[in-house]
């Protein structure tokens, strides 16, 4: 899909569900709260607190004598968007949920005491379903007749939709003037939930005009409360390549990073673009993409000009990623289906300044679970459902900013041709190391542990802030040797 990028910042892979936060109260208060803000990013950026009432959550306190080491702590609702809990003893973990799609997964903080978090989706406030059998039909003029190459995309931003106008669908030279009608259905949704919604007046509805991966013409009108057919007009209005990208880049250094890791991955395709983002003032780079591109093995500089027609008329600053991805491939012998895993190294920034590829997040590199380090892929792991799990990362660069772990259970996909994952767990912390509840580990179950290194995005993490996302910011992520959990 051309004409997006959808990246986050504060999870930075995968998927695009913001979540860290810190917010230290008075140490005379001996409560522990949790206090979840829902941020939507559309057209517009809403923040609201999120409804707790069909969620929950534990604090979690070492002791060898709980279930799977802890005493459980159960959280009440204090104030809207706010859990609260009096936690004896030490700094306390959060295991918690939130409304994650397609199936709630936990998650875990061990960030102290009394928590602030974010959890920012990409959609406008209050989804709904479409029409039943809705339609789309497109009356657009274009700046000029097509000459070969150019790509057409409708676009939406809210309901984050996106489709590529087929050969047949776009006029012929020296016609002007683009007329389809095509079956909503038909598009993709990058949305947060992946579920397709309908459009609405809080959107901003967009046909956008692309040679060689740059934006060459646009328009965008606001969005309507999408009926059974619904008409989409406007005049596409030629974008100038004002601005030009220059940035010097060593793919040879990046792939030797990746490479580094365990179990070895292969080589990395590099890919950079340029968005304009709703949400990119918190680290939300999803947009329509101004310019985009692959590197080779050779290129030694990003160049590209590029404009951003909606700088001006819709406030939505300019991010630049890049984005480096080398993967391999496993098949356990007990599924018989493949699996692919990723080794990933992510920045983005705001062109103010200067731009940057140097990719400054640290990556893991190695993985030990339960004291077991994860070398290689169809290790049996032994877990003890007596005491927490230890999990440690160790990186190939200094300390980062903040760490996270994703537990991924592999499953066959619906077509039952590959494994993909389905995620149990997404834990946070200050530190490369981690305890987590053992019953998340179970016997006979197949799975590998992504883990991530956050570098920068947090401006005020001196003063107990991590709600508060901003750009720079980076994030090297490696998936771990696959393990089949076993029983001691």
């Amino acid at each position: 899909m051309r004409s997006w990028l959808v990246v986050c910042l504060a999870t930075a892979l995968p998927g695009c569900a913001q979540l860290a936060g810190i917010d230290k109260t008075s140490a005379a208060d001996p409560s522990d709260r949790l206090t979840i803000q829902r941020t939507a990013v559309g057209a517009t950026v809403v923040t609201t607190p999120l409804d707790l009432t069909a969620l929950s959550s534990t604090y979690l306190v070492p002791d060898a004598t709980g279930p799977g080491g802890f005493a459980r702590v159960p959280g009440d609702i204090e104030t809207a968007g706010t859990w609260v809990a009096d936690v004896p003893g030490g700094e306390p973990q959060m295991l918690f949920t939130l409304p994650d799609v397609p199936a709630p997964f936990l998650r875990l903080f061990d960030l102290g005491r009394d928590v602030t978090a974010s959890y920012t989706v990409l959609e406008h406030q209050n989804p709904v379903a479409p029409p039943m059998n809705a339609t789309i039909s497109a009356n657009v003029a274009l700046p000029a007749p097509l000459a070969g190459g150019e790509v057409i995309e409708f676009a939406v931003v809210g309901a984050w939709v996106q489709r590529t106008f087929t050969p047949a669908e776009l006029p012929v030279a020296p016609a002007t003037q683009l007329t389809a009608t095509f079956p909503y259905a038909t598009v993709a949704s990058v949305a947060s939930s992946g579920m397709l919604t309908a459009i609405s007046p809080d959107d901003i509805v967009m046909v956008l005009e692309y040679i060689a991966g740059v934006l060459t013409a646009a328009s965008d009108t606001p969005g309507v409360a999408q009926e059974a057919t619904t008409t989409v007009t406007g005049t596409l209005v030629a974008v100038p390549a004002d601005q030009k990208i220059a940035v010097p880049v060593d793919p040879t250094a990046i792939a030797a990073r990746l490479s580094a890791g365990r179990p070895a991955v292969g080589v990395p395709t590099i890919n950079w673009a340029m968005t304009a983002a709703p949400g990119g003032a918190g680290g939300t780079a999803a947009g329509p993409t101004l310019a985009s591109g692959t590197l080779t093995a050779v290129d030694t500089m990003i160049a590209s000009n590029y404009g951003n027609p909606f700088a001006t008329t819709r406030s939505w600053p300019s991010t630049f990623q890049v984005s480096a991805r080398a993967t391999r491939t496993y098949t356990p012998p007990s599924q018989g289906l493949p699996v692919t895993l990723d080794a990933t190294l992510y920045e983005v920034t705001e062109p103010i300044g200067g731009l940057s590829a140097t990719l400054p997040a640290p990556l893991p590199i190695v993985i030990s679970i339960a004291n077991t380090t994860i070398l290689t892929d169809g290790l049996d792991l032994v877990v003890d459902p007596m005491v927490p799990v230890a999990i440690a990362l160790t990186l190939d660069q200094p300390t980062a900013t903040l760490y996270q772990i994703q537990l991924l259970e592999l499953v066959p996909n619906v077509g039952a041709t590959a494994l993909v994952f389905a995620e149990r767990l997404s834990a946070t912390s200050r530190t490369p190391t981690f305890s987590v509840p053992p019953e998340l580990f179970q016997p006979g179950h197949i799975y590998t542990l992504r883990a991530i290194a956050l570098q920068g995005g947090y401006p005020n993490l001196a003063d107990g802030d991590v709600a508060t996302h901003s750009l720079p910011g980076a994030a090297g992520a490696f998936d771990s040797g696959v393990f089949t959990v076993v029983a001691p």
